[in-house]
């Protein structure tokens, strides 16, 4: 009987036998079995999506023939108020492109040549000015006291 219950503890205190597979061949049965549900289920889901979509297509032609007016107004409506003026808009501004050009080529010029003109002037007047007191803004003179504590007169409007 000892040698029973030796066995035993020791087959469970034993270390497990290494096997030889990788963990992976583990997983890969659960992994076949989990897509061929997932197959399964999405087979079924496209069969009741055929199954309840086929009336609409019996249906579809009835469909169009009835909304057919109403595409038929919008598709106006948005030619008239939507992709017309935007082609004219957009030939407008490819024939106004060169002036716009030359706008704007005319404005940046203008403004580095005002630019250069000041600092020329200023260079100049610096170099022929005997004082710097020339380019030191005035200021005005103060206010009399008179005028600064002079007192609104008051009016009354009457109402008649």
């Amino acid at each position: 009987m000892s040698a029973t219950i030796a066995t035993t503890i020791g087959a469970v205190t034993a270390p497990p036998t290494s096997s030889t597979s990788p963990p992976i061949t583990q997983l890969l049965p659960l992994l076949q079995a989990t897509l061929r549900a997932s197959y399964s289920l999405l087979h079924l889901a496209m069969r009741a999506v055929f199954a309840l979509t086929a009336p609409v297509y019996l249906l579809w032609p009835i469909i169009l023939t009835l909304f057919s007016p109403i595409t038929i107004i919008i598709n106006i409506l948005l030619d008239a108020v939507i992709f017309t003026p935007f082609s004219i808009i957009r030939s407008a501004t490819a024939a106004m492109y060169p002036l716009y050009i030359f706008c704007a080529v005319a404005c940046i010029s203008g403004g580095v040549v005002g630019i250069f003109g000041r600092y020329a002037v200023a260079a100049i007047l610096g170099a022929f000015a005997r004082s710097r007191s020339y380019f030191k803004s005035q200021k005005p003179p103060p206010p009399s006291f008179s005028q600064t504590q002079r007192k609104r007169k008051r009016r009354s409007v009457r109402v008649q």
